[in-house]
C-alpha cells in the first residue's frame, strides 16, 4: 500500500502544480467575492474593497475609460486564441478596467458584463453613460436653481471635462451642462476631474 500512496501524492502534488499554473494563465477569480490576487502579479480587485495598482501600468485598478473605435471585439479571455463574446459598436462608450494582463484588460461595463481587450482598443479620455428611464436636465451651473441648457436622454454618451463633489460638466453635441453624478456611470461617486 505505500507505493499506491506515494503514487497517489505525487498525482496530487503535479495536479495541483498544474492547476495553479492554470488559473494563473486564465486568470480566474476565484473567491466568492471576486476578489484575489495571486503571487504572479495577476490582481483581480472589486470596487467595494477599493483602487489598488495595475501589475502592468501602474495606474489605478479599477478605474474607468473609454473606447477609442467604433468596433470593439471583446474576447473570453486575455488573448486573440480566446473567442469573441461580442462586439461593442459605440465609440467613446465608458467601461471599468478591473484587471490588467500584458497587453489585455478585463473591462466591465454599465450592465456588469466582463471581457477581455486589447489595450490599445481603449483611451484615457474620459467619457460617461446616461443612465436610468427618464430624460437628465443639464444646468448652466452645478445647481438645479440655474438656467436648464439641455436634457439628455438615457443611452447618451457625453464627454467629461469637470466632475465636483456632486456634478459633472457633460459636453454632448456642441452642448455643454452640469448633470448630477447620481444621473451617470463612468465616474466614481468620490472621484473628482478638473
Amino acid at each position: 500500500m505505500a507505493p499506491f500512496f506515494k503514487v497517489f501524492c505525487t498525482f496530487v502534488v503535479v495536479f495541483a502544480v498544474w492547476g495553479h499554473a492554470a488559473g494563473v494563465a486564465w486568470a480566474q477569480e476565484t473567491s466568492a467575492s471576486g476578489r484575489a490576487e495571486s503571487k504572479t502579479g495577476l490582481k483581480t480587485l472589486s470596487p467595494l474593497v477599493g483602487q489598488t495598482t495595475g501589475a502592468v501600468t501602474g495606474l489605478a485598478v479599477p478605474r474607468f475609460v473609454s473606447l477609442r473605435s467604433d468596433k470593439v471585439h471583446v474576447r473570453s479571455g486575455p488573448g486573440t486564441r480566446y473567442p469573441i463574446r461580442w462586439v461593442y459598436l459605440r465609440k467613446n462608450l465608458p467601461v471599468e478596467v478591473v484587471q490588467e494582463f500584458e497587453t489585455w484588460r478585463k473591462i466591465r461595463d454599465n450592465e456588469g458584463q466582463e471581457g477581455w481587450l486589447h489595450q490599445s482598443l481603449i483611451a484615457g479620455r474620459r467619457y460617461a453613460l446616461i443612465t436610468g428611464t427618464e430624460p437628465v436636465t443639464a444646468y448652466r451651473k452645478p445647481d438645479i436653481d440655474t438656467a436648464v441648457v439641455y436634457r439628455m436622454e438615457p443611452g447618451v454618451v457625453a464627454r467629461v471635462d469637470e466632475c465636483t463633489n456632486k456634478w459633472c460638466l457633460l459636453v454632448s453635441s456642441g452642448f455643454e451642462g452640469w448633470v448630477e453624478k447620481k444621473s451617470i456611470w463612468g465616474i466614481y461617486p468620490s472621484e473628482g476631474i478638473n
